[in-house]
């Protein structure tokens, strides 16, 4: 005999309706979606923050944090927009990694110099630490090495890896 599942487990399974992550309309994202990398270090906290907007106005933005204030004359900004396809595509990635479902807090912050990712979707944060300093490489795999496989969390960083990897692609640019 084969167990019967639930409609709500069956679709917890299948990920989240993209629905959940679109405008009532359908043409834009219900939030503004945020991701942030930041590195902290002797002259206070580099950060490089992904940044788009319901209506696909995207900015891809560097600048540094000193005594939790961002210091304007550092900021270096790329902007762009998505076209209403490509903010289909981001929610359907959002609903397939079950964004709303992942832990507030993943990995263990680092103690020197930390290394942490945050997501922003709405009311919904979600923040991973411990990764170890990114010198160049692609963000999935430097999100990866956060914590190891055998973490309760692995699975839940690897679906956070899977959005960022996303939105970066979407916005393939570089900060000048």
């Amino acid at each position: 005999m084969f167990p019967v599942l639930s409609a709500a487990v069956l679709a917890a399974l299948a990920g989240d309706p993209p629905a959940a992550y679109l405008s009532p309309d359908g043409k834009g994202l219900k939030h503004p979606l945020v991701f942030r990398e930041e590195q902290g270090g002797f002259a206070g906290t580099s950060v490089l923050e992904w940044r788009v907007e319901p209506a696909g106005k995207w900015t891809l933005a560097k600048f540094l944090v000193v005594d939790g204030k961002e210091r304007s004359d550092t900021r270096a900004a790329t902007t762009g927009t998505l076209p209403a396809a490509d903010l289909a595509k981001l929610a359907t990635q959002l609903a397939a990694e079950r964004l709303l479902d992942l832990p507030a807090e993943m990995g263990k912050p680092g103690k020197v110099n930390p290394h942490t990712y945050k997501l922003t979707f709405g009311p919904k944060t979600v923040t991973l630490a411990g990764a170890p300093p990114r010198l160049g490489e692609p963000l999935k795999p430097n999100l990866l090495a956060a914590v190891p496989e055998s973490d309760p969390t692995a699975a839940a960083v690897r679906r956070l890896a899977g959005v960022a990897e996303g939105l970066a692609k979407l916005t393939a640019a570089e900060v000048k």
